[in-house]
């Protein structure tokens, strides 16, 4: 997607395996022009058991006993794989189904795990390739057309993944990887809240926090805040403007920008923040609230320790300026000391609108979508690119997760996240030793999963994303698998604050398009 290459083979592919579908074979077997395809009922072994309960390891064991004895070769091969890439060995599983592939030329579900390997290794229009060979050969293969689906998905073509994950279901509806990746797509994407707006265009003030103020703000330091910002809107009241202007709250660099609001009538101030989804408040403020749980969760994000515990809650309504939301699920964690402020907010919960972050100008903005054609039909929408919207930037999304091709220096194209809520730019050591240097760090990473201190600088990076190119200096390098495992893809690192405070971001989140623009720094 990200290059005219990939476009044109999700599209090509897209035509090759529906082309003269009929209602009738939807309903029954999945049909490919004069293609019938048999649906086949399997019982799960005790590897698949195994795999669906996350024992990847004695999961990875059964399967290589089962291909070591041909025991239903290809389903343990399939399985043999896909726990190689759930152990975080893709290279393990690329040496495996390289194997495979050599004693099993032309097989389709070797083209597809090929496919699934390439995916995860960020190398998405390799994995296209692997996908379109695997149709060729058999345009019945189920795990062609459940790849298929997850790669149109990441893209942005929605209606077209679920149309691949219905007739991957309906060819191997026993098959519980199969079952579990169709039953989500069954869900609405949602950021867990219902949004209205006053005006058509809305601008939100975003407060720039500096190093200190956004780790923890003491009773004295809100209570400040709040005088500040009070004052600032009682002048522009008198002004005639309901507007309420930026607040810088000290003149040292920032690293972090906050959105005021007001929670069930109650103050809170939450973090700007690309990589989160939805609404995270504190322990503290949810106690203030009187927030109950509804059900247990966990939190992961950057950090070398543990998932954050926590919970859901209901909050029945949380205004932001003219904007309002109802019914809110949001998550509340348990450790206070593992976000900023109040809470975050993922800039997905407004993915109703055009959402453009003006980090120069401390400004939010929301401005309705283009009018998308079919736009009053119900359920999955493939992405729209309207004529006005031609030269932005594509990105892959894998829910609430920007995924942005990204250079490093002269290497191959390899996928970074964007993130303003990381006080940090940073790379994975593989990527970083292959255009530079590396030293340990004197200074650890925190984030929603604590604390990782296994960090090292790389001396000099120049990251080129979005048509913009930025060299950094001592970027910070350290392990991202865990990103890697939530996003299905690699991620070799992220594009943090640092390299978004002088940048205009604008998202569409219902079609993968962005568009980044320069700014220098306001006076």
């Amino acid at each position: 997607m990200h290059s005219g290459k990939l476009l044109l083979n999700m599209l090509a592919f897209e035509l090759l395996l529906t082309g003269g579908m009929t209602a009738r074979a939807q309903q029954t077997l999945a049909s490919v022009g004069a293609t019938s395809c048999q649906v086949v009922h399997t019982v799960p072994s005790e590897g698949d058991r195994l795999f669906q309960v996350g024992d990847y390891k004695n999961a990875n064991k059964h399967y290589a006993d089962a291909l070591a004895t041909n025991t239903n070769g290809r389903t343990a091969f399939t399985g043999l794989v896909r726990s190689l890439l759930a152990m975080n060995l893709p290279n393990d599983a690329l040496a495996t189904a390289a194997s495979y592939t050599t004693e099993h030329p032309n097989d389709a579900t070797a083209e597809a795990m090929m496919a699934a390997i390439h995916l995860r290794l960020g190398e998405v229009d390799d994995a296209t390739a692997h996908v379109n060979h695997a149709v060729n050969l058999d345009k019945c293969n189920p795990w062609a057309h459940y790849e298929a689906s997850l790669l149109l998905k990441l893209s942005g073509y929605f209606a077209r993944a679920k149309t691949q994950m219905d007739t991957a279901h309906r060819l191997l509806p026993d098959e519980p990887s199969i079952a579990v990746a169709w039953q989500r797509m069954q869900v609405k994407d949602s950021a867990g809240c219902s949004m209205t707006t006053a005006t058509e265009h809305t601008v939100l003030s975003m407060i720039p926090m500096d190093d200190v103020q956004s780790m923890r703000m003491s009773g004295a330091d809100r209570m400040a805040l709040k005088m500040i910002v009070d004052r600032a809107t009682a002048e522009q009241a008198q002004h005639g403007s309901t507007a309420t202007p930026p607040v810088q709250l000290q003149d040292r660099p920032f690293n972090a920008m906050g959105l005021r609001m007001q929670i069930q009538g109650k103050h809170a101030m939450l973090e700007v923040d690309t990589g989160a989804s939805g609404i995270t408040l504190t322990r503290t403020i949810a106690g203030t609230l009187g927030l109950k749980p509804l059900a247990a969760t966990h939190m992961e994000g950057v950090g070398g320790e543990h998932a954050a515990s926590g919970y859901w809650a209901h909050v029945s309504e949380i205004t932001i300026g003219d904007v309002t939301f109802k019914n809110c699920t949001v998550e509340v964690i348990s450790d206070d000391s593992r976000v900023r402020v109040d809470g975050l907010i993922g800039a997905d919960i407004f993915r109703e609108k055009l959402v453009t972050l003006d980090f120069p100008a401390h400004e939010l903005q929301l401005d309705p979508l283009p009018l998308q054609p079919g736009s009053m039909a119900t359920g999955a929408m493939d992405r729209y690119i309207a004529p006005e919207m031609q030269d932005w930037k594509d990105f892959y999304r894998a829910g609430h997760l920007i995924i942005v091709p990204t250079k490093i220096g002269d290497t191959p194209m390899k996928l970074f996240m964007m993130d303003s809520g990381a006080e940090v730019n940073a790379i994975n050591p593989t990527s970083a030793r292959l255009v530079s240097k590396m030293n340990v760090s004197d200074r650890g990473i925190k984030g929603i999963s604590g604390t990782n201190n296994q960090v090292y600088r790389a001396k000099e990076v120049t990251l080129t994303f979005a048509g913009l190119q930025q060299t950094v200096e001592n970027i910070m390098s350290f392990d991202t698998n865990g990103l890697s495992d939530n996003a299905g893809v690699e991620i070799s690192g992220f594009i943090g604050f640092p390299a978004l405070r002088h940048v205009v971001l604008k998202l569409d989140y219902r079609d993968n398009l962005m568009r980044v623009e320069y700014r220098p720094k306001t006076q």
